[in-house]
């Protein structure tokens, strides 16, 4: 399962570019500021879920400088909407082309430690979705290795289904089958980028249970 970081995107563009013409200046409506408020903070959002790691990248530097002129002018011109719109057009054609590499792409080719200190991080920090998307890609990639370890078929199946097959062998007990049920559940709201449906202690549990994971059958 992959974050569809294309479709949200999309979604994001359909509702900047319907806000384009919906304002005049410091006259428009507070209904209106607050959706573009809103389409700004979505933008901003879903870019640091991209990129995770990497805190300055050009396309949350771009957002950044949009959010600050509304705050230090308190309007929205067309040019702050429309810088809005081009940042995730390109994006997506950078995504769509191969030249972004994103947390998932990352997440195998780097220590999983490292990544669990940085949800850990987030964690402490107060930012629960950050911290969801990157503890959940960590589980779940965690599961995948445990049933390749013990020759589990991984290919085509769905976590839970993993999840299962690994409770079914005994490799795992019934309570700890029961939290990673939790981190399942913690990986599917993230990837479906339902961030703010996710549950603080749930999150907390899943970088905890990765962690025990990892060190019984995978730090050996």
């Amino acid at each position: 399962m992959r974050i569809n970081y294309i479709e949200q995107i999309d979604n994001l563009i359909k509702k900047t570019t319907a806000l384009h013409g919906t304002y005049n200046g410091k006259h428009a409506s507070p209904e209106v500021k607050a959706k573009c408020k809103a389409c700004l903070a979505s933008a901003n959002n879903l870019v640091s879920m991209i990129f995770a790691k990497r805190i300055s990248n050009p396309y949350s530097d771009q957002l950044r400088s949009v959010e600050a002129l509304f705050v230090i002018q308190d309007y929205i011109s067309y040019e702050h909407i429309q810088i809005c719109t081009e940042v995730l057009i390109n994006l997506k054609n950078d995504i769509e082309n191969g030249l972004v590499e994103t947390l998932e792409d990352k997440v195998t080719a780097e220590n999983f430690d490292d990544f669990l200190d940085h949800a850990e991080a987030y964690y402490n920090d107060k930012k629960i979705a950050q911290a969801g998307v990157i503890a959940g890609v960590v589980f779940e990639d965690t599961i995948r290795k445990i049933c390749k370890k013990f020759e589990i078929e991984i290919s085509g199946q769905k976590l839970e289904n993993l999840i299962n097959a690994l409770k079914t062998e005994n490799y795992i007990e019934k309570t700890k089958w029961s939290r990673c049920k939790v981190g399942a559940a913690v990986r599917g709201t993230a990837a479906h980028a339902n961030w703010e449906e996710l549950d603080e202690g749930s999150v907390r549990d899943t970088i905890l249970l990765t962690r025990e994971l990892l060190g019984e059958f995978l730090e050996r």
